[in-house]
């Protein structure tokens, strides 16, 4: 900070303490000559010391004759800023392989699954009504693993009863080939002895 008075003499300037008392327009640092230029408020750029300073003049509310110059070296307000830009880079370029690796891992969990899956539906579609898929887990897969296992389960019952019921009618239709067969022989002889 620096604090100049209304004339543009220097009151306080704690790095340049030989200014003091000088006027800013021959205190001998150049970029102090323009301060007198600025004006309230408004944002200014000046080099001091081969460094460029951010700066801005401010004016007490009171009926003081002095201003208050705020100097803020760039490069300290650019280190905070590539510091934290460097720190959120290195974070999302973690979060980012992480995401990989466990995408990764999931989608080789999955691909077991459905290569387990996939060979139950053709022992399944090859009439093979005992194949089951085992997964011990009790998540969503894990459901679905045991819903699709008591599907295949009540399927093989069903058809089990298909082929006992199919296997009675058979034997039923049979049995009533061969009743038919003695009415139409039976028939036959009464047709026989009737014209006979």
């Amino acid at each position: 900070c620096v604090l100049v008075e209304d004339g543009g003499t220097i009151l306080i300037e704690p790095k340049h303490k030989e200014t003091i008392s000088k006027n800013v327009k021959n205190c001998g640092i150049s970029a102090y000559a323009d301060i007198e230029k600025q004006g309230l408020d408004t944002p200014f750029v000046m080099s001091v010391d081969g460094r460029i300073y951010q700066s801005k003049m401010y004016a007490p509310p009171t009926s003081v004759n002095f201003k208050v110059v705020v100097l803020v070296e760039i490069n300290e307000l650019l280190h905070i800023f590539y510091t934290l830009l460097t720190y959120m880079s290195i974070i999302t370029l973690c979060l980012l392989i992480l995401s990989v690796i466990l995408s990764i891992f999931f989608s080789k969990g999955l691909k077991n699954y459905f290569e387990k899956l996939a060979t139950v539906c053709k022992k399944f579609a090859k009439g093979d009504v005992t194949a089951r898929i085992n997964y011990a887990k009790n998540d969503e897969i894990g459901n679905l693993t045991k819903h699709f296992n008591l599907s295949i389960e009540h399927m093989g019952i069903v058809l089990q009863t298909l082929a006992r019921e199919s296997g009675k009618m058979v034997k039923t239709g049979d049995e009533l080939s061969s009743d038919m067969m003695d009415v139409t022989d039976f028939a036959k002889q009464v047709t026989q002895n009737v014209e006979g």
